[in-house]
C-alpha cells in the first residue's frame, strides 16, 4: 500500500505495510499516521510523518541539531544510539536511532529518517516496544527506503 501526502511544495509518496491501518484525522502537526494492527508487546508500531518549515534554519545540520536538543529535552529517558547521513529520496538525509521511555516503564526504540524538500523538513518516524524492535526493523527500513519526495 502506497500514502500520498500533499506538501506545500510537490508531493510525498511513501509505501506502508500491508495491513496497517493510516489514521483519517491525524493530530495536529502530523502529516500522516499509519499504525500496525497488533504487537506482541501489545505496544502497536508506527510511522508518522512531520513536515516543517526550515526555511529559516541553515540546512540540515542545524535543523537536526534542534530537533535533537528537542527530543533530549521533552522524551523521557531519551537516548540517541546512533547517528547517520543516508541518502533519501535522491538528497542529503539522516538516519536517527534512539529510545525513550514512556509512562515511567514502557521502553520505545524509534528509527527516524529526514530530509529537506524545498524548504521542508520532512521527517518519517517508526517507533516501537523496545521488545519488538528487531522484528519490526525491517519493516521500518522499508518504508523509509521507499520515501519519495517530487
Amino acid at each position: 500500500m502506497r500514502a500520498e501526502v500533499p506538501l506545500a511544495v510537490g508531493t510525498l509518496t511513501v509505501g506502508l505495510p500491508l495491513g496497517w491501518d493510516v489514521l483519517d484525522s491525524p493530530p495536529v502537526g502530523v502529516a500522516l499516521l499509519a499504525v500496525a494492527p497488533t504487537a506482541s508487546s501489545g505496544v502497536r508500531p508506527n510511522l508518522v510523518v512531520t513536515v516543517d518549515d526550515v526555511s529559516g534554519l541553515a540546512g540540515l545540520r542545524d535543523w537536526q541539531q534542534g530537533s535533537d536538543r528537542l527530543m533530549a529535552g521533552t522524551l523521557d529517558a531519551y537516548q540517541l544510539l546512533d547517528l547517520e547521513r543516508v541518502a533519501l529520496s535522491g538528497a542529503d538525509g539522516v538516519r536517527r536511532l534512539a529510545t525513550h521511555v514512556v509512562d515511567g516503564a514502557s521502553s520505545l526504540t524509534m528509527e527516524q529518517w529526514a530530509v529537506i524538500f524545498a524548504d521542508q523538513g520532512v521527517t518519517l518516524t517508526g517507533t516501537v516496544a523496545t521488545a519488538d524492535y528487531p522484528a519490526v526493523a525491517p519493516v521500518l527500513r522499508a518504508c523509509a527506503e521507499s520515501l519519495s519526495l517530487r
